[in-house]
């Protein structure tokens, strides 16, 4: 796990580390210098030209203590700084210190090709659109076609979320000190900052003056729930499926299929009695329960209770069917619940459904939307939730205290209690109808072999959420490594990546 910081939080540290630490600011710029150097001399040769491209902030100091150190290293190394009477003092400094080793800053952009493109212009501290000069000399870099390097941020890219300003330098590397920062992971950061490395600098812990309220979860985070020796199906959890209807048959395969793939003990399907075959044939391990235009609210009631916990949504269709088996899972069960789909838009449009939820007990509870689902289910804007993703999220979870998984690009977990976890996993070849499908299956698996093994039912929501969509994406990041084009990748087919 990392924290990830906002613009401001990752300013106070660096101020913290200075004046309650006595670590010079100077030291941290020469850590940070030498780190991204590390960096770059583990993939490029001595031969390699440079370009460093400096502002006149401490961004641009960072910039001229790397091309200091190219330089005395053997790199070939030219660097651009547009003359002024307004730096920084460590700007200044960095400056000064570069020319005393010989190196020449240049104040005319040069024209050639270079092997690397650094860009040192602005870092975390913009907080204004960029004028027509600034946008014209981003232009001309990206226009290079060398490896992009960012220094800390790509300049151009709002550091809290990234938004463009109206425009960033590409890179293909952002080195970045100390923390994530947020605009590295939403918005066009994930375009724009290309591979992502956290460089440690000498900032204490104890320089973030709060604890962040958003963490990263990488890969290596994954915690599943454990297998013992004397388990059996019964106590990995059950888990009832109600999906799919004629018009979508296929939801409750790749719901149920998943839900097993992640160690669920037994997969209960509700369905239409005339999707019953489709499923049956093609995934025999599931249980299948048909529901027919006869059967009663008791019938439908006792089959879901068999389960520990429930998945509903996926393919219910909005009418009187699936109305109707929400309706039954929110007023009549106090089952865990994974909400998808269709069950959301009727959460939102429906307003029986909505006063139902109300009056449910919100621990119990995992909300799965994406993007349009959410902008449904909460009345803010979908532009708005793009330009202020964490606001958003945070202000949807402490009106709702339910356990929110919000997707898109980048997937966001409100867990519940006040913390936003990010995912660090997937790629590209989720974005295909299905991928939610598997995404809720894998969740309610978890979450059934997770209540199998604690009482504190948020507990096992948070985990099931967190570690299904961690590992929903690490699948994904499996399949391209393994050579498969993002096109070719089906929802269905993750679990050969297991």
């Amino acid at each position: 796990m990392r924290y990830v910081v906002s613009a401001s939080q990752m300013k106070q540290a660096d101020r913290n580390t200075t004046t309650q630490y006595g670590i010079p600011a100077i030291v941290l710029m020469e850590r940070a210098a030498l780190e991204t150097v590390r960096i770059m001399t583990e993939r490029f040769a001595k031969d390699a030209g440079v370009l460093v491209v400096c502002g006149r902030g401490n961004n641009g100091g960072d910039g001229l203590a790397i091309a200091r150190l190219l330089h005395t290293a053997g790199y070939r190394v030219d660097v651009f700084q547009e003359e002024s009477d307004r730096y920084s003092e460590l700007c200044l400094l960095q400056r000064n210190i570069a020319q005393a080793h010989g190196l020449a800053v240049h104040n005319i952009f040069p024209d050639r090709e270079y092997d690397i493109i650094v860009d040192a212009l602005f870092g975390i501290g913009l907080s204004r659109d960029l004028d027509e000069t600034q946008l014209e000399l981003i232009r001309r870099m990206n226009a290079l076609t060398g490896y992009h390097i960012a220094v800390d941020i790509a300049s151009g890219l709002n550091a809290d979320t990234g938004g463009l300003m109206p425009e960033a330098f590409r890179a293909d590397l952002t080195v970045t000190y100390g923390y994530l920062k947020r605009g590295l992971l939403t918005g066009c950061g994930r375009e724009y900052s290309g591979r992502i490395r956290v460089c440690e600098i000498g900032i204490p812990a104890g320089a973030l003056e709060d604890t962040p309220l958003v963490k990263a979860y990488d890969a290596e985070d994954l915690i599943m729930p454990e297998r013992g020796v004397n388990d059996n199906k019964g106590t990995r959890g059950k888990l009832v499926v109600i999906a799919g209807s004629e018009e979508m048959p296929g939801t409750p395969i790749l719901v149920g299929n998943a839900a097993y793939r992640v160690g669920a003990g037994m997969v209960k399907v509700i369905t239409q009695e005339r999707v019953v075959n489709n499923v049956v044939c093609t995934l025999p391990e599931l249980l299948v329960y048909g529901v027919k235009d006869t059967t009663t609210d008791e019938e439908l009631l006792r089959a879901i209770q068999w389960g520990d916990c429930v998945v509903i949504g996926p393919g219910i269709g909005t009418g009187d069917y699936g109305k109707r088996l929400l309706r039954i899972v929110l007023s009549r069960t106090m089952l865990p619940v994974v909400l998808d789909a269709d069950a959301l838009t009727l959460l939102a449009r429906d307003g029986e459904i909505g006063d139902l939820f109300a009056r449910c007990d919100a621990e119990r509870f995992i909300l799965t939307p994406h993007m349009k689902e959410c902008e449904r289910i909460s009345g803010m804007d979908l532009q708005r939730m793009r330009e202020q993703p964490y606001e958003t999220l945070q202000e949807l979870g402490r009106r709702t205290d339910l356990v929110i998984v919000r997707k898109d690009s980048r997937t966001m977990i409100w867990d519940g209690s006040g913390e936003i976890v990010i995912p660090m996993t997937g790629n590209d070849c989720l974005a295909k109808a299905g991928s939610g499908d598997v995404l809720c299956g894998m969740i309610g698996g978890i979450l059934a072999a997770e209540l199998r093994r604690t009482t504190q039912i948020r507990t096992a929501c948070v985990r099931a959420a967190v570690n299904g969509t961690l590992l929903h994406g690490m699948l994904a990041d499996r399949a391209v490594a393994a050579g498969r084009g993002p096109n070719t990748v089906m929802p269905g087919e993750l679990w050969k990546y297991l």
